[in-house]
């Protein structure tokens, strides 16, 4: 005859065992770890969701009045200024900070790079989940105008490392040389009204 000390010890009992007469208690089941595969898939999805919260509540803010925070175009660089020469600064490190813009792509991204679409979303996620877990990426190419940097390949690779806090990024680098502006375009923009009111009265 089987006896039992608690009652709670049967609820791990196995009850084949107990109508041979035996009873084998068994071990409770582990619960089941993820593959890092899925955890990386699962926390690329959450930067693009804070990616695009972000980019949400900017364009909420400048309806309500603030600035605008669109991503500089270098198309519009090109077209509004004078090229004068190109130069290949070869392969660099550049802050990720430092790129503040473009080319063509200002309707995808805001100024911070966040995600603007959600066509951008399969390539943007493939790319996190590789940055995430460490895979290689190759360099992205940028244009360098004086201390700024304007992406020509690599946007979704910028949007990624800035959701995720990477501060440096390897890039193939070409320098361009604007010819300077005319004395008459550069008195214009010192001249042009800043909309800041005076906080100090005329005496």
């Amino acid at each position: 005859m089987l006896r039992f000390e608690r009652w709670e010890d049967r609820t791990h009992m196995n009850f084949d065992s107990v109508r041979e007469g035996v009873w084998v208690p068994e071990t409770p089941h582990a619960p089941q770890r993820r593959p890092r595969s899925e955890i990386d898939a699962l926390k690329a999805l959450q930067c693009f969701r804070n990616a695009s919260r972000s980019a949400r509540w900017t364009r909420l803010l400048a309806r309500l009045g603030a600035p605008k925070r669109t991503l500089a175009d270098l198309d519009d660089i090109a077209r509004n200024e004078t090229l004068t020469g190109s130069v290949s600064r070869g392969l660099q490190i550049v802050a990720v900070k430092a790129i503040r813009g473009s080319s063509g792509r200002s309707t995808d991204f805001d100024a911070d790079f966040h995600p603007l679409n959600e066509n951008t979303r399969d390539r943007w996620l493939n790319i996190a989940t590789a940055t995430i877990r460490g895979d290689p990426l190759p360099p992205i190419s940028l244009v360098q105008i004086g201390d700024q940097y304007y992406v020509q390949d690599g946007n979704h690779r910028v949007s990624v490392y800035r959701a995720v806090g990477q501060e440096f990024v390897d890039a193939e680098i070409v320098e361009w040389q604007l010819a300077a502006p005319p004395p008459e375009r550069e008195t214009a923009r010192a001249s042009r009204p800043t909309g800041l009111r005076r906080l100090v009265p005329d005496r």
